[in-house]
């Protein structure tokens, strides 16, 4: 049945490049979700304002999934999801720059809101590219991208901290 589904891929190069996409947005990702409460603390956030960001990540990630799915039926699915992906990569040099609580918050609003329309409008991109009765093999192998990336960021994030000295 596998088999069958990839049958119908007609265009093996858009989801090679939707799954590198995928792939390195997991690396960032995931990164922020290890590091972003030790990163606040470690500028001077209280532990409970810091671990409270993460609070704002899924809050707005619940209404990017609620959001961005009708603007991407009324703009279209892909250009959303790209912009959904470039939402998530110019949230972080707000993180970077930002030491205080609100600038932070700002950060993790942005963030998890591209981020919960990233996961919501991913599915609908592959059903638009293989068909609705075709989408499962695809979407399977998509979300080995996601698999790979969530370990392979933080880990490499972690390394470089250490080899830096914190």
């Amino acid at each position: 049945m596998a088999r069958r589904a990839w049958s119908g891929v007609s265009r093996p190069r858009w989801f090679l490049t939707l799954y590198v996409s995928i792939l390195l947005t997991s690396f960032g990702l995931f990164t922020m979700f290890v590091f972003l409460v030790p990163f606040a603390e470690s500028k001077g956030i209280n532990p409970y304002a810091a671990a409270s960001l993460l609070a704002v990540v899924g809050i707005f990630s619940t209404v990017g999934r609620l959001a961005l799915g009708p603007i991407a039926d009324r703009f279209g699915r892909l250009r959303t999801l790209q912009l959904a992906i470039l939402g998530m990569a110019v949230s972080y040099p707000i993180w970077l720059a930002e030491p205080n609580y609100p600038g932070r918050a700002v950060f993790a609003a942005i963030i998890g809101a591209a981020y919960g329309g990233w996961v919501a409008i991913s599915p609908s991109v592959l059903a638009g590219m293989f068909g609705t009765e075709r989408t499962g093999g695809p979407d399977r192998a998509l979300y080995t991208s996601a698999g790979i990336g969530q370990p392979c960021g933080p880990t490499r994030a972690g390394l470089v901290l250490d080899a830096d000295g914190g």
